[in-house]
């Protein structure tokens, strides 16, 4: 399973699933990597983030109308006309 998934990968024992993960850093960025290097990584992985998962995660949870007040719902299938 890759780093960047938008499946449920293990419970937690309070009920909650958890459906994605994504790593922004390796243990040999914490220590080892001066700071502007590590800046400049996390900022490549938020910016990649932000660019493909988070639209991805949006258009996965929008199709589960359960999760949504019945108004919500509405407003939903307005904006995919």
């Amino acid at each position: 399973m890759g780093s960047n998934t938008l499946e449920i990968i293990r419970s937690w024992e309070g009920g909650w699933n958890l459906i994605f993960v994504r790593k922004f850093l390796g243990p040999e960025m914490y220590e080892a990597v001066p700071n502007n290097e590590r800046e400049a990584e996390i900022r490549k992985n938020w910016d990649d983030f932000l660019e493909n998962d988070l639209p991805r995660i949006d258009d996965t949870l929008k199709q589960e109308r359960w999760i949504w007040k019945p108004e919500d719902n509405e407003i939903l299938a307005q904006s995919e006309d």
